[in-house]
């Protein structure tokens, strides 16, 4: 009894600190407004030991992510991997393949993305040289990518930027192009543009980036609807940046793998014809182009909270019919425990602002998870790695969170270790605040974290 009664009495304290901080920064000027809810639960009972309006709805942001990777490890499993395939569209003779070569992906979101080893094009290539093709006398296609599943509820000025690329049955090089410019001497100069890779000669680029303030980054904004080669470029880069990279969503995916695929094969011997043949021929296996696993790409999702990967895992786990991805996800997790049914989901990244979800569900799903040890790696250390190195560095390493931020938004979720050693999951959204207030948010953040990891249950 004494040691319920010692427990108690700790966490009754920690409440009425934590209490007294939250109360403190919302009674300072422009903050009484903001939302701010908590969740803080232990992984040993599996209880709430902490809730500020946990059951709050509010856009996670990024933090979503945490709970498409769970369903990728729960679903596929952390040893799951992609797999695109290579066919040839027609009979291979004497080394020369009578038709086409075909790549059919089932969407792997890895594919081509320069933050793993496994390069695709060295990989066709080996598989041509493993058949003793030398000639491919048709052309390059991809097959069965004429239908993306496009998110609801994304905002149409994110769309044509590097984090609105959204996934398809095939993606390549993150569905990312990178545009190079250089700023003018003086603010308000036109920004001129040095050279784009990749590039398409179709696209119709209309050019309206002007010079902004020495230092001020990237504050261009890439405009263009889903598939449409038309692309307006807005915004400023700095005063007199020299091949300044802006990144933007690839419109035309297929065609710039192709023309990519294509010079490479050729520089490295391979003859393409480029004649046309019927599609119908008959399809012959090569070969495929196996992705990292689950473990792999949940730890770049998280650690770099890239929207594709996260899109494309739940795009593949959901296939769109009867059900949307909303009903996929809550039916999921209820069959194991986990009540999501007051929640929107919208899609796997956290990139729509209509998506909703509460603290107190986030650390119920996360203390579900509490024993898959590659989920958990996957996540950012506070203090030390991802987007999160830069917060909680008075935390001693004890927080692994992913960060969320989308406008007027800053969230965490993840786990922590507390001072007396015990394990918990935690949740914490901000909500509603404007930009003046962002660095006020953070600090908020930091003196949370240094108060939550000093909980002594």
């Amino acid at each position: 009894m004494k040691i319920i009664c010692a427990i108690l009495l700790q966490l009754n304290l920690f409440s009425t600190g934590i209490n007294k901080f939250i109360r403190d920064f919302r009674s300072q000027p422009g903050h009484e407004a903001l939302n701010i809810s908590v969740s803080i639960r232990s992984l040993g009972s599996g209880q709430q030991v902490y809730d500020h309006f946990s059951e709050m709805n509010l856009p996670p942001a990024s933090t979503l992510k945490l709970i498409t990777t769970a369903t990728a490890f729960e679903y596929l499993s952390g040893k799951y991997r992609f797999e695109t395939m290579i066919y040839s569209n027609g009979r291979v003779v004497n080394g020369k393949v009578q038709g086409d070569i075909l790549l059919e992906g089932i969407g792997d979101p890895t594919f081509g993305s320069p933050r793993f080893k496994n390069n695709p094009f060295e990989q066709i290539l080996q598989t041509l040289k493993d058949n003793e093709i030398h000639t491919i006398e048709g052309n390059l296609k991809v097959l069965n990518n004429d239908a993306s599943t496009f998110p609801p509820g994304w905002l149409a000025g994110d769309i044509g930027n590097y984090y609105g690329a959204f996934s398809s049955n095939f993606n390549f090089n993150e569905n990312l192009y990178t545009v190079y410019f250089n700023g003018g001497a003086k603010e308000g100069d036109p920004a001129g543009i040095a050279s784009i890779s990749p590039y398409d000669e179709s696209w119709k680029i209309r050019n309206e980036v002007k010079t902004g303030e020495a230092g001020s980054g990237d504050q261009v904004n890439i405009l263009n609807l889903p598939f449409s080669n038309d692309i307006q470029m807005v915004g400023t880069v700095p005063l007199n940046a020299r091949n300044f990279a802006v990144k933007g969503a690839i419109p035309n995916v297929n065609k710039i793998f192709t023309d990519s695929l294509y010079t490479f094969l050729t520089r490295n011997g391979i003859t393409i014809g480029k004649k046309l043949f019927p599609e119908n021929l008959q399809n012959e296996e090569l070969g495929s182009v196996i992705s990292p696993d689950i473990s792999e790409i949940a730890r770049e999702t998280n650690y770099k909270s890239v929207n594709i990967f996260a899109d494309g895992l739940a795009n593949f786990m959901w296939t769109p019919g009867n059900k949307s991805y909303d009903e996929f996800l809550k039916e999921f997790w209820k069959e194991k425990g986990i009540d999501l049914g007051s929640h929107r989901f919208l899609d796997g990244s956290g990139l729509s602002p209509l998506n909703t979800v509460s603290c107190r569900s986030m650390t119920a799903l996360l203390a579900r998870m509490k024993n898959n040890t590659g989920f958990i790696a996957g996540i950012p250390v506070a203090g030390r790695d991802g987007t999160v190195a830069g917060l909680g560095k008075n935390t001693g390493g004890r927080i692994s969170a992913k960060s969320g931020s989308i406008t007027g938004t800053r969230n965490y979720a993840g786990y922590f270790t507390s001072a007396a050693g015990k394990k918990y999951a935690f949740s914490i959204f901000v909500n509603g605040f404007n930009d003046d207030q962002s660095r006020e948010v953070r600090t908020f953040f930091d003196e949370f974290f240094t108060k939550m990891v000093a909980l002594k249950e």
